[in-house]
């Protein structure tokens, strides 16, 4: 089966296209809203160039990246309650911190003691 380009798509540039789905961080309904194109168009246009999605979350990803960073400049921050706040959030969010046992879906606390273990076997 072949895809064909929308025809209320077929005027766009390509470059509009992934500069307005970047702005919008991969978000195909804001973007289709803004360029005045049907959503479902849109969508349809984005399975045949997938590179137009793939490169907006990329530029997500990137901005996750320095928010990120950010973050992690608060804790060096000389203002207490900066500090406070990013290691709370790093605390809250971090997956390594649930396994730590800090955050929401903590890891359940580990036995220090062994339990017993009862094998039965059963005869065919």
């Amino acid at each position: 089966m072949t895809l064909k380009v929308p025809p209320s798509c077929a005027h766009l540039d390509p470059a509009e296209i992934y500069d307005e789905l970047v702005r919008t961080g991969g978000n195909v309904s804001e973007t289709a809203r803004t360029l005045r194109v049907p959503v479902i168009d849109l969508r349809r246009l984005t399975r045949i160039a997938p590179s137009l999605i793939e490169a907006a979350l990329e530029a997500e990803e990137q901005a996750l990246d320095e928010a990120e960073a950010v973050v992690r400049q608060a804790l060096k921050s000389a203002d207490w309650s900066r500090k406070l706040a990013a290691a709370g959030h790093i605390l809250r969010t971090s997956p390594a911190a649930r396994r730590r046992g800090f955050g929401s879906g903590a890891a359940p606390e580990v036995q220090d003691e062994p339990r017993g273990v009862t094998l039965k076997w059963i005869e065919p």
